[in-house]
């Protein structure tokens, strides 16, 4: 008897039911760290759950150390991670403005923190007379950046799982894959997962009011184009006489996913009297141009 094959094609996950696996697949993934430890290497984590955590966009933790003797606990195949696991840091010459201009007894705001390799890092140089504020609206992430925090001790550090924009709103937040973690935005991502979610949004004035801070010192925001919505969100933070120094990333194709440009940025903080430079191993005084490189970092000097 012969018999037919076919070729089936499976049917798509419905919305609801795609949820209600990457939520299974999570407590898996909890599981199996529980009971086995968070793994230092990629090659750790059996296939399965590899392949499971590809498919659902879950996050696979990973143990590493900053290269202050932090521990840290990054995202498996995360860009931003893999440096930190392979190098200690990510954006070394950024981590050593941080150094250089981070004085005990200050106050710094990390918005978009990540998994808090500059909270981290500015919580140990403000110490304990100064304070960390930290800002990361994605749900998985800021569960790493709170666990990181939790693990270090860091006392002088609050936690907001809530984005800054220029009005206060409740806006979609859309996920990039989770080799890119860091290209989440208010804005849909180059590499979109299809994936989005509500996350609540305060200008950065009101948020200073409430915490009634006297004065914020530094200021590191890297929000994938929303910055100038942040900027425009903070009174008269960067208006008065004792404005913060700022290390921002400019990067054109993000401005434009909000109708932006870096040129109409950096022209906003120049009007404000800030001398803007180029983040390398040497600062040079920056313009933005064409020929910039598709993401920079930058130092924004107050005059």
């Amino acid at each position: 008897m012969m018999r037919t094959m076919l070729k089936v094609t499976p049917r798509p996950i419905k919305r609801g039911a795609r949820r209600a696996l990457r939520t299974a697949v999570q407590a898996w993934i909890k599981g199996r760290t529980t009971v086995f430890g968070i793994p230092t290497s990629d090659s750790s984590y059996d296939t399965l759950t590899v392949k499971l955590a590809k498919e659902f966009d879950c996050r696979l933790p990973l143990r590493a150390r900053l290269g202050n003797g932090m521990t840290v606990r990054v995202a498996r195949g995360d860009y931003i991670s893999e440096h930190i696991l392979a190098h200690g840091y990510y954006e070394p010459d950024t981590v050593a403005l941080f150094h250089r201009y981070l004085k005990p007894g200050m106050t710094v705001l990390d918005i978009g923190a990540h998994i808090g390799q500059y909270t981290m890092v500015a919580s140990l140089l403000v110490g304990t007379s100064g304070h960390v504020h930290s800002f990361e609206p994605d749900p998985d992430t800021f569960a790493l950046l709170r666990r990181n925090c939790r693990d270090n001790g860091l006392g002088n550090v609050t936690l907001n799982a809530l984005a800054l924009t220029e009005a206060p709103t409740i806006q979609t937040f859309y996920f990039s894959y989770g080799e890119d973690i860091g290209s989440n935005s208010l804005a849909e991502p180059r590499f979109f997962s299809g994936r989005t979610a509500q996350v609540q949004c305060i200008r950065l004035a009101d948020y200073i009011r409430t915490r009634n801070l006297d004065r914020v010192h530094f200021v590191k925001m890297d929000v994938e184009g929303a910055e100038l919505g942040v900027l425009r969100g903070g009174g008269d933070l960067f208006e008065g006489t004792a404005r913060p120094i700022l290390v921002m990333e400019f990067e054109e194709e993000r401005q434009r996913a909000f109708g932006q440009s870096c040129a109409t940025l950096g022209a906003w903080l120049t009007a404000r009297g800030y001398r803007l430079f180029r983040i390398g191993p040497e600062l040079t005084p920056y313009r933005p141009s064409a020929s910039d490189p598709r993401s920079l970092n930058i130092l924004g000097l107050p005059e």
